[in-house]
């Protein structure tokens, strides 16, 4: 069968395209650009991809048109493929229909940590010999990819509560067929698409819903929500030691590089692992994966052995080099209880000035729906430099975010704050502000035109 993916150079359609291609799918797909490092991902997997949108592009006769979320129903692409009779579906209702139907399933959601928690679990399961399968909205740093077919009977899939198509209002994980749920937390984002929190809410209580009674639903015990949902519907959950939760980490020993911590289930330790990863999130994050992973009946040592090895994902506090002591992070966080998590593993781990850099650019980040909480978010930078959000067009001006309102917001708090128009202006004015000893992290869950890398080459030059 010929698939068609429109949009194909998005995190999730991308490494979607890759594992139809691996299953033996023909695949090709188009986008209006493609660049490092879903480009990269693209041309090892064989896959052809047509720039920019056109009608042509369907010229090579797919049997099957699979639909980016980020197409509107007058999408040139779209209109060709009804015009020719093609059939449209989405990726998650195809995974849904074919690699999902007979697996036994484990869907990672909630608002933050999918991305890294999925990987962590996928690895786990991996070093314990389970060969899963998996998907996931990143780059992890330990597997081969971000997508395995798997020979096993696992598979593990990043569960996202964003709406599917223009066709299909319904959230993505809706379609995966979760034996099992690891359930993160959920807080309110997508202001795009959801009214409230109640609205959110709503989503996660059908993903519940989807969870057979002899699979597994594990949810974090901090998060109000995804604790009630647990206790009332029979689930267990996870924490730090001295929650009252199932399955909890107790940090024993730590220093800049790592710490030790001691795993239990109830008042049973079941043994100690070391936490490469930083931050009170990560330490929350690798907690749920092994919870998940012993109630699914692995090897608690292999897993806690695996956790140890497990050295992270891309883009979630990465780092991109360092110069004379100046060190550059790449980090997607871009909700401000994401940004403020990131900074507070920052600040234990690095010494000297962090300096944050923001773009508002998800859909979400873009309105002002969380502009006061953004105010609060930065509190442990010495700095930020703020850029304009990203394409507001389609945003109604009274509901738009405000760079310039944030940065005022900022100093008032007591931070030197910079508010600049263009990813130039920003890269210049950094350049000039830093020097040996800081810490600078970009916060943006795009590409901030490129300047990341610009930056640390400068550095370089002036450093020489």
């Amino acid at each position: 069968m010929k698939l068609h993916f429109i949009g194909i150079a998005g995190t999730g359609m991308g490494n979607a395209a890759g594992l139809f291609a691996r299953m033996g799918f023909e695949v090709r797909g188009s986008d209006e650009a493609v660049y490092p490092p879903m480009s990269d991902v693209l041309d090892h997997a064989g896959i052809s991809v047509m720039t920019p949108y056109s009608a042509e592009n369907l010229n090579w006769a797919p049997d099957l048109v699979v639909v980016g979320n980020i197409c509107r129903k007058d999408h040139i692409e779209v209109l060709e493929a009804q015009r020719r009779g093609l059939p449209l579906t989405s990726f998650p209702a195809l995974l849904g229909k074919t690699v999902l139907n007979s697996s036994n399933v484990t869907v990672v959601a909630g608002t933050h940590g999918k991305t890294t928690t999925s990987s962590m679990l996928a690895w786990i399961m991996h070093f314990a010999g389970v060969d899963p399968g998996y998907l996931i909205g990143g780059v992890p740093n330990d597997l081969p990819g971000s997508y395995e077919k798997g020979c096993g009977n696992g598979f593990v899939i990043e569960g996202d509560e964003y709406d599917t198509a223009f066709f299909d209002k319904n959230p993505k994980f809706i379609h995966y067929r979760p034996k099992n749920v690891l359930l993160t937390g959920v807080e309110f984002d997508h202001a795009d698409i959801y009214r409230d929190l109640d609205h959110v809410k709503e989503q996660f209580y059908r993903l519940r819903a989807l969870c057979p009674p002899d699979g597994v639903f594990i949810s974090a015990i901090e998060n109000d929500f995804a604790a009630d949902l647990a206790r009332k519907t029979g689930g267990v959950t996870y924490g730090i030691y001295g929650e009252d939760a199932h399955f909890t980490g107790e940090v024993i020993d730590e220093n800049k590089s790592f710490r030790t911590v001691r795993f239990r289930k109830g008042s049973t330790i079941i043994g100690d692992y070391l936490l490469k990863l930083t931050g009170l999130h990560n330490l929350r994050n690798s907690i749920g994966a092994l919870g998940c992973a012993v109630s699914q009946e692995l090897d608690p040592e292999l897993c806690l052995k695996a956790v140890g090895e497990f050295n992270g994902v891309k883009r979630r506090q990465e780092i991109v080099g360092s110069v004379n002591n100046i060190t550059i992070i790449d980090d997607f966080g871009h909700h401000p209880s994401a940004v403020k998590l990131t900074l507070e593993g920052l600040r234990k781990r690095f010494e000297g000035r962090i300096i944050s850099v923001f773009e508002p650019r998800s859909a979400t980040s873009r309105r002002k729906v969380f502009q006061k909480a953004y105010s609060e978010a930065f509190d442990l930078s010495d700095a930020v430099f703020i850029s304009a959000p990203f394409d507001q067009s389609r945003i109604s001006e009274d509901d738009r975010f405000d760079s310039d309102k944030l940065a005022t917001d900022l100093r008032a708090r007591g931070l030197d704050s910079y508010i600049e128009k263009g990813y130039e202006n920003i890269r210049v004015r950094i350049l000039n502000f830093v020097e040996p000893g800081d810490t600078i992290v970009f916060f943006s869950s795009g590409s901030f035109g490129g300047i990341r890398t610009e930056l640390l080459n400068n550095l370089e030059k002036k450093y020489s």
